[in-house]
């Protein structure tokens, strides 16, 4: 589900494919609904006698951009074998691997691709504002003291530093170092930038003590004396070779020549990947230079006399500190039990209230969040098990502009499923059908209000568009050739959100006994974008073999998921998690 997407937007619909169901490790349906999308055969879903909307034979869709303004132009189709987003031949060239113009750029790093939105997921160079960025750095000069220069978060390690006319100076000796340790940084989401103005040391030759470092770690060393700093990476300034060089770790990767310039520089992305500038131009560039996680900033290094003025030490004359939030799948954080078992979770939010929705017994549940997390059941079943010949599952809740909306599986004695939809009125809820074949409903909404109802059937992947009895079905996507299981492999329950201009489809696949939930993301419901793995086991507690049946909810720059855990003992626990993500992506 989703708030909703910046930008008018229609969807296009999804056709092509075929796979069957297979039984998963819970009865019928390994994610609580009625079975998973398998490649091997078996009994399966169907829509026979169900009075279902016929997606026809329907021409398809060249599909319309989730944003317009970030998308660009999709009436024009780009030159023939180029990568480009003109029509939705060219948007496949984005994701299809290969340089097909080449120029040199795959998919998403080639320039007429890099416009899509579903390309700004995962790009540690597409971010936005953060949430939680504080001022860091400044001016140091004309500091009389150390005290005067820094600010009241910053911490001194090792020798200190001390405060001069042309800026903070290291206070290291030839025993260790001297400096200070400022900010925290979320490397796994933030792309960060470190700008540092570097006064040079003078009268220092072959053998000049003279180093000062601007970079990032896991930790600052402690005060006193013989404190070596070990950066996780950092751009180093050497007075006796007149050079700065980009450390990575006890690794010195790469020197360059300082040729005057005062103004440096590193580019930390989320990707790992890291770049060192002088005066704004990059001049070396790694990937994979480090492990994103948790750091501090550091400011570090030693000097022949720090008090001096001739000849000078070397000075740290400002530092600027920029952090932008990215959107990086499989970042997500704070995992808990909800402390209910039940099957295929659903979350929403409206006026204020969370709310999450569950299928337990064969019935369908309601409770609101409470007080630091807490599950309230609102009395009785939404859906009774009785309400189908067959049962129920599979719930959706969605956030209606009168009120609450529940849409869930329905399925007949014959095998049958269709779609049901609940409405919460002043007497209570009405339970209707739809008149839609399928199972496993995901509900999100366009920029524009159109709603959207993605469901599966024992053929193919299914879109709806409307609400209201209003509902038509659209065709023309490469959902189901993208999403194709494996040989060993069975597909569970999907969520479809807009996020940041772009759709993102959240699927939980099995391969042998372990569930994982892949991610993948689309401008305009038809060219799709794999992004690998987005949620997985933990590794330990109710979660730690697998994550099967998520759901997601996006709302500014966060998005929360529950879902159902998988601890290897035949638990159902529902779970849940979030993680930051950009909603304001750009390059």
């Amino acid at each position: 589900m989703s708030a909703g997407a910046r930008g008018a937007l229609f969807v296009a619909a999804m056709l092509v494919g075929c796979a069957a169901l297979d039984e998963g490790p819970s009865g019928a349906g390994g994610d609580g609904g009625p079975g998973d999308l398998a490649r091997d055969g078996g009994g399966g879903l169907a829509d026979a006698g169900v009075p279902s909307i016929d997606a026809g034979a329907a021409e398809p869709s060249p599909g319309v951009p989730a944003d317009p303004d970030r998308s660009g132009d999709f009436s024009e189709a780009p030159p023939s074998g180029v990568d480009g987003a003109g029509d939705v031949a060219g948007r496949r060239s984005c994701y299809d691997g290969a340089d097909n113009d080449g120029e040199g750029g795959e998919d998403c790093e080639d320039p007429g691709c890099e416009g899509l939105a579903s390309c700004c997921v995962g790009d540690g160079d597409c971010c936005g504002p953060d949430p939680a960025a504080v001022a860091l750095g400044g001016s140091y000069v004309g500091c009389a003291d150390a005290e005067s220069c820094l600010r009241a978060e910053d911490v001194p390690f090792g020798e200190g530093v001390r405060g001069s006319a042309r800026g903070i100076v290291p206070a290291g000796d030839a025993g260790g170092d001297g400096g200070f340790a400022f900010g925290a940084f979320d490397l796994s989401t933030r792309r960060v930038v470190l700008d540092a103005v570097i006064d040079p040391a003078t009268e220092c030759g072959v053998g000049c003590l003279e180093t000062l470092g601007v970079g990032v770690g896991v930790a600052a060393p402690p005060s006193g004396s013989g404190q070596v700093v070990s950066a996780s990476v950092a751009l180093v300034y050497a007075g006796a070779r007149d050079e700065v060089g980009l450390q990575l770790g006890d690794r010195l990767v790469r020197r360059v020549a300082r040729e005057g310039a005062t103004e440096w520089g590193l580019v930390l992305r989320p990707t790992g990947a890291v770049a060192l500038t002088r005066g704004g131009v990059s001049v070396v560039e790694v990937a994979g230079a480090f492990a994103p996680g948790p750091a501090v900033g550091l400011v570090y290094g030693r000097s022949r006399n720090p008090g001096a003025t001739a000849p000078a030490p070397v000075a740290l004359a400002s530092l600027g500190v920029e952090t932008e939030l990215c959107d990086v799948p499989g970042t997500w954080r704070e995992r808990r039990a909800l402390g209910q078992t039940g099957e295929a979770p659903s979350l929403a939010r409206r006026d204020g209230e969370t709310w999450i929705a569950w299928a337990e017994a064969g019935a369908l549940r309601v409770a609101r969040e409470g007080v630091e997390g807490a599950l309230e059941r609102l009395e009785g079943p939404v859906v009774d098990a009785a309400w189908a010949a067959g049962g129920v599952g599979d719930p959706e809740l969605w956030p209606g502009e009168e009120g609450w909306e529940l849409y869930f599986t329905a399925r007949g004695a014959d095998g049958t499923s269709e779609i049901g939809h609940a409405a919460l009125g002043e007497g209570g809820w009405e339970v209707e059908r739809l008149g839609i074949g399928g199972a496993a409903p995901t509900v999100a909404e366009a920029g524009d209000g159109t709603r959207v109802l993605l469901v599966r059937d024992a053929a193919a992947w299914r879109v709806y568009t409307g609400a209201g009895g209003a509902w038509a079905a659209l065709g023309g996507s490469d959902l189901d050739v993208v999403t194709a299981p494996a040989e060993d492999e069975v597909l569970g329950g999907a969520s479809l959100v807009v996020h940041d201009g772009a759709w993102q489809l959240h699927l939980a696949r099995r391969r042998g006994t372990r569930w994982r939930v892949a991610l993948y993301a689309s401008d305009e419901l038809v060219a799709w974008r794999p992004l690998g793995v987005g949620l997985e086991g933990d590794g330990e507690g109710f979660d730690r073999l697998g994550v099967r049946a998520v759901d997601v909810w996006a709302e500014g720059p966060r998005l929360e998921a529950v879902y159902v855990g998988d601890d290897g003992q035949g638990g159902a626990a529902l779970g849940r998690t979030w993680r930051p993500a950009t909603d304001q992506g750009s390059r």
